[in-house]
């Protein structure tokens, strides 16, 4: 099965987005049927010692969809920080990318997985 990048994002502005990211690092690191996940950061300002945590991007299959989602609705349901998950998926020298945002009020796992896998089929056909 292809491989996929998955890039998750919160709120832009949001006040904890640095703390909220990193505790759905660590929780994704928890999951077994995870792999590859990294902490996306802008570079460091002078006078600092990191840049502010800007995404989490994750490498998976489509297999790893529920585990995803899973994890990702008691996070949401813990942090109540909506996110965007932007689905990539190369074509030889082209990329392709599908954006599923994932709300805090109403977030189904189950919708948001098929919804997920939905967008990895198209982000594979284009």
């Amino acid at each position: 099965m292809d491989q996929l990048t998955l890039t998750v994002t919160a709120p832009e502005g949001h006040p904890a987005a640095d703390d909220d990211l990193r505790d759905l690092f660590r929780r994704l690191g928890e999951e077994p049927e995870i792999d590859g996940v990294r902490l996306c950061e802008d570079p460091a300002a002078p006078g600092t010692l990191g840049g502010a945590l800007t995404a989490l991007e994750i490498i998976m299959t489509s297999s790893a969809v529920t585990a995803l989602a899973s994890v990702l609705r008691a996070w949401i349901r813990v942090r109540a920080v909506p996110v965007k998950v932007s689905v990539r998926r190369p074509h030889g020298d082209q990329e392709s990318e599908v954006v599923v945002e994932a709300q805090v009020a109403g977030f189904d796992a189950e919708t948001f997985g098929r919804t997920l896998v939905e967008a990895m089929e198209r982000a594979g056909q284009r």
